[in-house]
């Protein structure tokens, strides 16, 4: 049974304003491509792009493969 592989929700909150980010690459469901250096596992990932010229705060954004939109917040003071 194939599963779900890859759910990206981002959950903006009111400070992100006009700004725009953009999903460049995911990879998901990664079994034997990258892995980690740290752990040796192979994780999934996604690359996010900033097409702006302006940094933009990614404090209340949030990734999520369930249905659980706030599963994985950026850490506080993160830009791209």
């Amino acid at each position: 049974m194939y599963r779900l592989l890859f759910c990206l929700l981002l959950c903006l909150n009111s400070s992100a304003g006009a700004a725009q980010i953009l999903i460049n690459e995911f990879l998901a469901s990664n079994a034997s491509v990258n892995s980690d250096n740290e752990y040796g596992a192979f994780s999934d990932w996604v690359e996010l792009y900033n097409p702006g010229s302006n940094p933009v705060n990614l404090d209340g954004w949030h990734l999520s493969d369930s249905g659980d939109p706030l599963k994985w917040a950026f850490p506080s003071g993160t830009t791209i």
